[in-house]
């Protein structure tokens, strides 16, 4: 079996980016952001070999670390445009460690993240870094 997964990444204006994952493959030397073409600052390697994307950072606990919201405005045609990407701050090691996920399937054939570590110590380390993320949930989606 070949090893699969995909990197997640966050340049040095905090710009999310996602790159597959080759082995060969570094994105901080190599890669840029999609976005601005800064360099990679941040890198999440994510093992997606058994389908079970083994330390994914799900959408809603990136969050998180969600430093300024995108920014969508419509024009004279009715056409909605992003002005400004969503920009993150870069998780410390114990921040990713934290919150890091994977997948799983219930009995009722759902995939749900589950995580690594537990949630209680992502909000109990954001909130002595004086972010209030108390709603903090993991999210749920159909297979």
């Amino acid at each position: 079996m070949s090893y699969e997964g995909f990197i997640q990444a966050l340049c040095e204006k905090g710009h999310y980016n996602q790159f597959p994952d080759h082995m060969e493959f570094d994105p901080k030397s190599e890669g840029s952001c999609r976005i601005c073409k800064s360099k990679i600052a941040w890198v999440n390697s994510v093992d997606d070999t058994n389908g079970d994307a083994w330390g994914c950072i799900p959408p809603d606990l990136f969050n998180a670390f969600l430093s300024s919201f995108e920014k969508v405005e419509t024009c004279n045609l009715g056409h909605q445009h992003i002005t400004s990407h969503a920009t993150y701050d870069q998780p410390s090691a114990e921040e990713r460690d934290a919150v890091r996920s994977y997948r799983t399937v219930d009995g009722a054939g759902w995939r749900i993240c589950k995580p690594v570590k537990r949630l209680r110590e992502l909000r109990a380390t954001l909130q002595e870094r004086g972010r209030d993320h108390s709603d903090l949930m993991l999210s749920t989606s159909k297979a």
